[in-house]
Order: structure tokens, then C-alpha cells, then sequence
């Protein structure tokens, strides 16, 4: 509205946001079509020169936005946001927080703040005065809002509208709710690039003071109030509001070697694992080196230092840098992991990450409780082979798999409580191709024996009863590599051809210490193995022609001594 006449009107619909061009020398009511009235309470927020108005619907966005609302300096900002309450007369928004620097037209670029319609009453004419300021302290002092209902609201000498005892409750909860979604869209605001500043941290908690401060008021109104369903009602909503939950690892790094300047490099990120006590490590997006420390479980601090290689990319050691057992570095992210035997229950494991630049960045976590109860399920990455760990606490554990006729089995294998020998339990016989290992207790199912790509279960229990499960999918079976056996009864050696083998090359030392070679072959018409041509086996070496298994006696084969196969 201009001086003598309304210049345009506009409707906001929800979920969309209305832009519109600022003009000179106008005024912009807001207008809720219900009522006829102006809301009662507001966002405004200073995107560059932009006013964004966000209006009590719940919506995180924008629904105004009026370009080019500021000038290059606030003082040339003299266009108002008014309302119309229900006594008749307009008034301005005004900041809740009673601070001039708060009000609309004074916002510094960036701020947000909640607004009430309150202060002076104005001419619905175009005739800006800065009397219109005055009067902040007293709004904020009451710590209300306009009256909504019922007429009540009173004009005071000042000019001011003043909430009466019976509607200012509902006021200062609606206060109290905008001062919460202010603090949360600066909150949501400064976490778009990952960094909290320390200038958008100290915004954020002056927003939550003033949370804190509107729930007060609020709180004091509503106790004041007949106990009822309207009094409950507004009790609810008032402990849905909340301070804004600031983030405590999202500050920006301060960089020594900079003059302490702020930079953006973000921290590696130290996870603690959890179901054991390991913990992984990985860069930061920037890093290009991370240095490590932690405690390992002889209490004896450890330091490891990776670095990405600037030309391939690659992630290893430092130079002059050695992982300690039980830490490996993942090649193409840098990832760090430090298995539960490696580091010391509940023990802090830090991170630097350097960037290309030398700024640097630390963080740092504590390391979990060693998992001494879940057994470890370790498909074999070279054929489709599994192996089942028992836990150190465990004295039972229970298998389930697929075999490769697509039927499920169960293996059981306890601890016996007086040799500690490991052994299947009583009325469980092992599957061909199933072995436990009578010291560890570790089971092998051999890739003929479970089925490709299937998963495999496998839950521990304690002394106690208690049990812990995990599970692991078999990889698929290796077609290509031969089988290398030594008998578990004398000293002879059985090679088996993997299934898609046509040729195999065997190499062994005999008892004479002399190295030997056989090659056998297989007929791609009949089907049958043989020696290679131009190859005689040795004394004590046979060829099954069927399977291709070849086998050398115990007497043809040195003993303890290297038997290999291609």
C-alpha cells in the first residue's frame, strides 16, 4: 500500500514460496484469509539484500521473499511489515527479542529472528518514521504477542498493544515456538557446508537464550491459568519446544601454520566399531595424510601414519612407516582399520588428517570392548570356502549353512571343559568336506560342501548361556586352482585338479633332496589324465585317469618340504 491506495495484492499458497520485487515507499500487509488479521507471529530472515518471511504453517521454507527489500545501508530501509489486529488498528512487526538490531528492516545479512506484531500503531498510509522502534523494550519486558481472540487486547498509553491475562498464554507459546524455528533454521543455515563457526555458533546460542527466555514467559502464563484441557493442551505444546541441539564436533579447524586462521578442511572420522572393539579411521575428503595414535592392548602407545600418493592416488604407509599386526590400510579410501586385538578396550584413538595445503584437522574417539563372544565367519578369498572362529569366551558353537544340493545342515562343536579340546558335540556327526580344528576350535567347510554366494550362521555361547550370532555369505567356488593334500596319516601328498583344470604342473622335492616336475594332462576328447607328453612320472607317483588326482607316496616326497601345483 502506497500513501492513497493498495498497489498490488498477492496469495500465498502453501508449500510454494511468493517472490516479489521491492518497491519504494510502501508498506506490505500481511493478511490471513480466515480472519481478515495479520499472523501474529513471524521469521523474518536477511538473505543478501532479499527479506525472506517464513508464516506460522509449520514449513521450514520461505513463503515470502521479497527481492532487493535492503539497501546498501539498513538505515535506507524504511518499508514496513505490518499487520492488522483485531482492534481494528495496523501495526508493525517488531523483533520479540526487543533488540533495535532484531527489527525487519535492520537485519544485518544472514540473521534470523522471530517477530510479533506489536510496537506502535501506523497509518496504513506510506509515512515511515523511526518513532515506530520505540517501544521495543516494552514488548519484550511483557513478552507478548498481540491478543488473537476475543477482542481483549488493550491499546496502552503508549501506543503499544498489551495482551490481557487471558489470551497472552496462547501469545507467548506461539512465541516461544517461532523463537525455536528461528534457532533451528540458523542451525540448519550454518550446517550446509559441514562447519560451524564460531560467529554462527554464538547466533545459534543467543537464538537459544532467547528459546529459553520466550519458554519462561510462556511457562509462567500457562501457570497462571484454570487448570483444563486448554491449559493441558498449551502445556503440550510448550515441552515440545526445544533449544536448538548444536552439534559438538562440526567447528572449523584452526590451522597453526595459517595465523590461525579458519579453514574448511573437515576431520577424518574415527568410528568405533559396534559389535567388537575395533575402530576404523578414514580421511577427510581433503586429507592427503593422516597420522594415527592409540594404545594397543600391551599398553604400549602406537603411532601409524598413511599417506595418498599424489600421482596414482593410492593410499599406504609413510615412508619409513610399518603397520603394526593387526592394522591394515585400505588401498583406494585410506581407511584405517585397527582390529579389537590390536587396541586397548576403551582406550582413545586419535586422528589428524593433513591436507595438500599442510592444514591440518584432529579429532578423536574411544575404542569399544574387545567382542570376546560373537564367533568370526571368514569366507575364504580364493575359492568358496568357509571358516568359523570360535570367540575366546566361547565354549559352544552352532553352524548353519547350505550345502551344494541345496540343503540346509547344522554343525555343532563345544569346548570340552577339561582338556579344552574342541570337538563336535555329542551325537553330531561332521559333513564330508567339514572340519573343526581340535586346539582352536576353528571349522572348515570346504567349497564342494556349501552352496555359492549362500549365507552361513554361526552363533557362540559362553559358560554363562549367553550367545551372540553372526553371519557371512560363501564366496564362489574356485574352479581353477588345484587342491593340495597331505595325508593326516603318513607322509604322502594327493593333488586334485580344480574342474575347470586341463593341465596341472606339480612341483616337490624327493627324498633325495632333489627337486622334481610332473605335468599331467587332460584328453579334451576321451576325457582322460595322463602324463604330458614327453613326461615319465617318478617312482612313487600315480595318475588316476578318471579324476586326475595324482598322488605321491610317502617315500617319494621329502618330508616337511613345499608340494606346489598350477
Amino acid at each position: 500500500m502506497d500513501a492513497t491506495k493498495e498497489v498490488a495484492s498477492y496469495k500465498v499458497t502453501k508449500g510454494n514460496t511468493l517472490v516479489i520485487d521491492a518497491q519504494e515507499n510502501v508498506n506490505y500487509q500481511l493478511i490471513n484469509d480466515a480472519t481478515g488479521l495479520g499472523p501474529q507471529n513471524i521469521i523474518a530472515k536477511r538473505d543478501g539484500n532479499d527479506l525472506q518471511i517464513t508464516l506460522e504453517n509449520g514449513d521450514l521454507q520461505p513463503d515470502i521473499i521479497i527481492k532487493n527489500y535492503y539497501g546498501e545501508n539498513t538505515e535506507d530501509t524504511t518499508n514496513l511489515i505490518v499487520g492488522e489486529h483485531e482492534n481494528g488498528n495496523i501495526y508493525a512487526y517488531v523483533p520479540e527479542s526487543g533488540e533495535t538490531a532484531d527489527a525487519v528492516s535492520m537485519l544485518a545479512a544472514g540473521d534470523i529472528e522471530p517477530q510479533a506484531l506489536g510496537g506502535h500503531e501506523v497509518s496504513a498510509l506510506w509515512v515511515f518514521s523511526p518513532w515506530w522502534l520505540v517501544g521495543l523494550g516494552a514488548l519484550a519486558l511483557a513478552g507478548v504477542a498481540i491478543g488473537a481472540s476475543g477482542g481483549s487486547g488493550k491499546k496502552s498509553s503508549g501506543g503499544n498493544v498489551v495482551a490481557t491475562p487471558e489470551t497472552s498464554a496462547e501469545d507467548l507459546v506461539k512465541a516461544a515456538e517461532a523463537a525455536e524455528k528461528a534457532a533451528e533454521d540458523a542451525l540448519a543455515q550454518a550446517m550446509q557446508d559441514g562447519v560451524i563457526t564460531p560467529e554462527e555458533r554464538a547466533k545459534i546460542e543467543a537464538l537459544n537464550g532467547k528459546v529459553n527466555e520466550a519458554k519462561d514467559a510462556a511457562q509462567e502464563a500457562i501457570n497462571n491459568l484454570p487448570n483444563g484441557a486448554e491449559k493441558d493442551k498449551l502445556q503440550d505444546r510448550l515441552d515440545d519446544v526445544e533449544p536448538a541441539e548444536l552439534p559438538t564436533d562440526l567447528s572449523p579447524v584452526t590451522n597453526p601454520s595459517n595465523n590461525g586462521n579458519q579453514v574448511d578442511t573437515l576431520k577424518p572420522v574415527v568410528t568405533p566399531s559396534d559389535k567388537d572393539g575395533s575402530v576404523e579411521i578414514t580421511p577427510a575428503e581433503d586429507d592427503v595424510k593422516v597420522e594415527i595414535g592409540y594404545t594397543d592392548e600391551e599398553d604400549k602407545p602406537q603411532t601409524v601414519v598413511v599417506e595418498k600418493d599424489p600421482e596414482t592416488g593410492e593410499w599406504k604407509p609413510a615412508e619409513g612407516t610399518e603397520l603394526p599386526e593387526g592394522v591394515t590400510v585400505d588401498p583406494e579410501t585410506g581407511a584405517v582399520t585397527i582390529d579389537q586385538d590390536a587396541v586397548k578396550d576403551n582406550s582413545p584413538v586419535t586422528a589428524e588428517g593433513t591436507d595438500k595445503d599442510g592444514n591440518t584437522a584432529e579429532t578423536e574417539a574411544t575404542a569399544d570392548e574387545d567382542d570376546t563372544l560373537t564367533p568370526e565367519v571368514t569366507p575364504s578369498d580364493k575359492d568358496g570356502s568357509v571358516k568359523i572362529t570360535p570367540a575366546e569366551d566361547d565354549v559352544k558353537v552352532e553352524i548353519g549353512y547350505t550345502d551344494e544340493e541345496d540343503k540346509p545342515q547344522t554343525v555343532v562343536v563345544e569346548k570340552d571343559p577339561e582338556t579344552g579340546e574342541w570337538k563336535p558335540a555329542e551325537g553330531t556327526e561332521l559333513p564330508e568336506g567339514v572340519t573343526v580344528d581340535p586346539e582352536t576350535g576353528a571349522v572348515t567347510i570346504n567349497q564342494d560342501s556349501v552352496k555359492d554366494d549362500s549365507p552361513v550362521t554361526a552363533e557362540g555361547t559362553d559358560k554363562d548361556g549367553n550367545t551372540a550370532e553372526t553371519e557371512a555369505t560363501a564366496g564362489e567356488d574356485d574352479t581353477l586352482t588345484p587342491v593340495v593334500t597331505p595325508s593326516d596319516k603318513d607322509g604322502s601328498v594327493v593333488i586334485t585338479p580344480a574342474e575347470d583344470d586341463v593341465k596341472v604342473e606339480i612341483g616337490y622335492t624327493d627324498e633325495e633332496d632333489k627337486p622334481q616336475t610332473v605335468v599331467v594332462e587332460k584328453d579334451l576328447e576321451t576325457g582322460e589324465w595322463k602324463p604330458a607328453e614327453g613326461t615319465e612320472l617318478p617312482e612313487g607317483v600315480t595318475v588316476d585317469p578318471e579324476t586326475g588326482a595324482v598322488t605321491i607316496d610317502q617315500d617319494a616326497v621329502k618330508d616337511n618340504s613345499p608340494v606346489t601345483a598350477e
